[in-house]
Formats: structure tokens, sequence, C-alpha cells
């Protein structure tokens, strides 16, 4: 698991750490909920990774997005990323 991130620079690093280890990522959505008004949205998804060496890997992540006054105000993506 990776420790949780606050901030934007936080996230930037976060995400700067995955792509020096991958060289490219494609998404696809599997299933999508909204739920109290659009104010929390929740996406299944497939994400193909490949690896720096060619080799894919993909994972089945699930993003839970929380928005107060039409902002975000907590992301969290659940994904076993261990083979990357």
């Amino acid at each position: 698991n990776y420790p949780s991130s606050q901030g934007k620079d936080a996230l930037a690093g976060a995400i700067g750490s995955l792509w020096s280890r991958i060289k490219a990522m494609s998404h696809s959505v599997s299933g999508a909920w909204s739920l109290h008004d659009g104010n929390i949205g929740i996406a299944e998804t497939q994400c193909m990774c490949t690896r720096l060496d060619g080799t894919t890997y993909t994972i089945r992540p699930c993003t839970v997005l929380r928005r107060r006054a039409g902002l975000i105000c907590d992301l969290k993506i659940h994904a076993d990323m261990s083979q990357l």
C-alpha cells in the first residue's frame, strides 16, 4: 500500500513515482455510480499498464471521489499495484 497523500504537490509526487515504473497506461470504465446529488462518485475500471520492459499488467481499481461545494475534497483510488 502507498501512504496517503494530501495536497497537490504530494499527489504529483505519488503519480510521478508510478510513471517512473511504467511507460504507458490505458483505462476503461466498467461501472460508474453517482450518489447524494453528485457529491459522491464511484468508478470501477480496468487499467492496463505497460511496464518499462514492454510487458503489460492489468489492474482493476475502484475510485471514490467526494465533492464539497462543487470541488473535489477527497479522492481515494483502491488498487493492487504490487506487480508493477
